[in-house]
């Protein structure tokens, strides 16, 4: 019944959120043998769920020694805020901090929120010990806007962005260690065509490049 497909629904929802495909298998294995539902639909989901599990968690066998000790620390720091839709994956071009948009900013804004500016207090501390560049990264999903403040999804992704950098910026990080990209809807890290898939692909990611920026090249 109705009830009973909204319970499977949200079971999924937290399933996915907390990207455990092996748990999301457990449950898949259970709602067939105890509702005997056409397990399509749910094969499609456990199939996407591990898709964005590999994605986020690419293996960390060829990290240097320096990241490895990056991510342990900022993943321990960072393990009390999931609740706020904090992450903290390991990928090839750094350790990054990714932060769901509905905690940073309210919808078809770019102002930050009470809870983002606590959020990147707290990361800022951490980030300030460290030498590596800073590159702030803004994503959204494929939902197209258009206002006078914002043209396309490429606006909005790009001044939220700006809007994290600048935060850092007054709460001393330097400035020449950061940088602000908006990539608007074109890097997903998960189907847009699935209502979770939409939400994680709304995210600003903080990523701690992997070099050390007092290191490389300048312009002469």
């Amino acid at each position: 019944d109705m009830i009973t497909l909204l319970l499977i629904f949200f079971i999924i929802m937290y399933a996915i959120s907390e990207t455990n495909s092996q748990k999301l298998a457990t449950f898949v294995q259970t709602v067939e043998k105890g509702f005997h539902m056409d397990e399509r639909p749910l094969k499609q989901v456990l199939h996407e769920a591990k898709r964005i599990e590999d994605i986020a968690n690419i293996e960390s066998r060829g990290d240097s020694s320096e990241k490895k000790k990056i991510y342990d620390k900022l993943y321990q720091k960072m393990t009390g805020l999931t609740d706020y839709g904090v992450s903290v994956v390991s990928r090839e071009k750094g350790v990054v901090i990714k932060v769901e948009n509905s905690r940073f900013f309210a919808s078809g804004t770019a102002t930050l929120t009470k809870d983002a500016k606590k959020i990147l207090l707290y990361s800022a501390k951490f980030i300030k010990t460290l030498k590596n560049p800073i590159s702030i990264e803004g994503h959204t999903d494929t939902v197209p806007i258009h206002t006078k403040e914002f043209p396309s999804n490429w606006e909005l992704s790009t001044m939220r962005a700006l809007a994290v950098l600048r935060f850092f910026e007054k709460n001393g990080i330097e400035p020449k260690r950061l940088s602000a990209t908006g990539y608007g809807e074109y890097a997903p890290i998960a189907p847009n065509d699935l209502l979770v898939g939409n939400a994680m692909n709304r995210r600003v990611e903080i990523v701690i490049l992997n070099y050390d920026y007092k290191r490389t090249d300048t312009p002469s």
